[in-house]
């Protein structure tokens, strides 16, 4: 899940667990994702996911990432969408260096 708070971009940690899943997927959730960022950044095919199963609603992923990133942040659309995925690229690579860090530490 993506929110902003106090003026920052959070990734995490509230799980949507049961919930409907991002609102791309249009099961009637509205809590903005990663997955709703990367569709919009053309990262993925919102006419061929999962195998063409499940259709991708770009233009939900829109309204809700403006909502909930764009509008806090007085962003367009298109720049929320790329600084959600800013934060989540630092988060993915803080990680790897961590794991990197300790199964290099291991290996010693």
């Amino acid at each position: 899940m993506v929110e902003v708070v106090d003026g920052q971009i959070r990734i995490g940690p509230r799980s949507v667990g049961a919930a409907l899943g991002p609102a791309c997927f249009a099961h009637g959730d509205t809590d903005a994702t990663v997955t709703d960022a990367r569709l919009l950044a053309g990262v993925l095919d919102p006419d061929n996911y999962l195998g063409r199963d499940l259709k991708l609603d770009p233009a939900r992923a829109g309204r809700t990432l403006l909502a909930h990133v764009g509008e806090p942040l007085s962003l367009p659309t298109h720049a929320a969408t790329l600084a959600v995925l800013r934060v989540f690229e630092e988060l993915t690579g803080a990680a790897s260096q961590e794991d990197d860090l300790l199964c290099g530490s291991r290996a010693q």
